[in-house]
């Protein structure tokens, strides 16, 4: 593997990384968030949240046999190698001992043509690769701008805002400003 490519992995593992911290961060202070929202400012909570929250739906278990199912006409050629070589080698019903979390995380990002993803996963199990294409690269900086995107996205949200909060007073303000938001969107809906 190249440094450039080594480079650029090592760039998306880090950003995938706090990615989930962020994302655990967020997940975290949601639920206190809420009791404080309903606590300080109960309308405004009523009117976002209705009378009763419910859990967020579960994100549905991929099945095996996902492979057969993804097109394959948009494929960049080293996103389907890189992914043939890893189904080979991890593929639960084919190998024994496969890792069936790993290759289901390797499907949805073929599905995604996620070669960043891949290359993560063809690393942690020392898989051989080949140079990548041009093409590829630009796919993998893509990849990488997209993770980048979304981290500053969650960094931009309100929940991210709350687990930031210094102080307490900080923290009445940021539901302050939540709930002003709230009040005035529910007055443009019913205008």
């Amino acid at each position: 593997m190249s440094k450039k490519i080594k480079k650029l992995s090592l760039h998306y593992s880090y950003l995938r990384l706090e990615e989930e911290e962020v994302t655990e961060i967020c997940e975290e202070v949601e639920s206190e968030m809420r009791s404080a929202l309903k606590e300080h400012h109960p309308q405004e909570f009523d009117i976002f949240y209705g009378p009763s929250i419910n859990a967020p739906e579960e994100i549905p278990n991929i099945p095996n046999e996902l492979e057969e199912k993804i097109e394959e006409g948009n494929k960049n050629p080293d996103v389907k190698k890189l992914y043939r070589r890893i189904a080979k080698k991890i593929h639960p019903d084919k190998k024994e001992g496969g890792n069936e979390e790993q290759f289901k995380r390797a499907a949805v990002a073929y599905s995604e043509n996620n070669v960043a993803v891949l290359l993560e996963i063809a690393a942690q199990h020392n898989i051989e690769l080949t140079a990548l294409s041009e093409e590829t690269i630009e796919l993998m900086k893509s990849n990488i701008k997209t993770l980048q995107e979304e981290i500053n996205t969650k960094k931009g949200s309100s929940s991210w805002a709350f687990s930031q909060a210094q102080t307490p007073e900080q923290k009445l303000d940021i539901l302050a400003q939540i709930a002003k938001h709230i009040k005035e969107n529910s007055h443009a809906k019913t205008n």
